[in-house]
């Protein structure tokens, strides 16, 4: 991988801890690659395996974002922010400190993919938690309050149940990190 490679898997593992650390399971696997099927200036983002969203990336230039307004004149690659819809312009580097000057919000590539990735899974982490996730997530309950898991699985809730009940959590933006004192309640 190229330096700018090696940066995008050291911010997908940053997020990935960061998402382990804040929902309480671990974020599935990110893969890397380059598809013959779309252009040199595209990515793509998978989830479950299917196409989920894709957007334009240009890896010399700066993502400029702002609307036209604060400089009619500036010249570059008109385009919508991918996180946000907002109206952006992929503009020389060399040009991101007037165009900050004038109002643009300045973020490099890089940035601009991971924070793409951050949004999509800020919205899909309920879905991604699978069934399989749940079961070691009870492991772990079960083996630091022996008991308690054998009180919930099968006798009130099943594992679907569960499952559901912490996509639920997980969609209102709540933590599961702390698995043993949502089964207590």
């Amino acid at each position: 991988y190229s330096s700018e490679g090696s940066e995008l898997l050291d911010r997908i593992a940053v997020l990935r801890r960061q998402y382990d650390q804040q929902l309480g399971f671990p974020m599935p696997a990110v893969k890397v690659s380059k598809a013959q099927s779309i252009g040199d200036q595209e990515y793509e983002i998978h989830l479950l395996g299917s196409r989920f969203t894709a957007s334009d990336i240009f890896p010399d230039r700066v993502l400029a974002i702002g609307d036209r307004k604060f400089d009619p004149g500036m010249e570059g690659i008109d385009t919508v922010d991918p996180s946000f819809g907002i109206p952006a312009i992929w503009i020389d580097p060399k040009n991101a400190d007037s165009a900050k000057a004038v109002g643009f919000k300045i973020v490099d590539p890089i940035t601009v993919i991971i924070t793409h990735l951050s949004e999509i899974l800020s919205g899909e982490m309920a879905m991604l938690l699978n069934r399989t996730m749940v079961i070691q997530i009870l492991d772990g309950v079960r083996e630091r309050q022996p008991g308690l898991v054998e009180e919930l699985v099968p006798n009130i809730l099943s594992y679907s149940d569960v499952q559901r009940v912490f996509q639920h959590l997980i969609a209102e933006g709540v933590s599961i990190a702390h698995a043993d004192v949502i089964a207590e309640h």
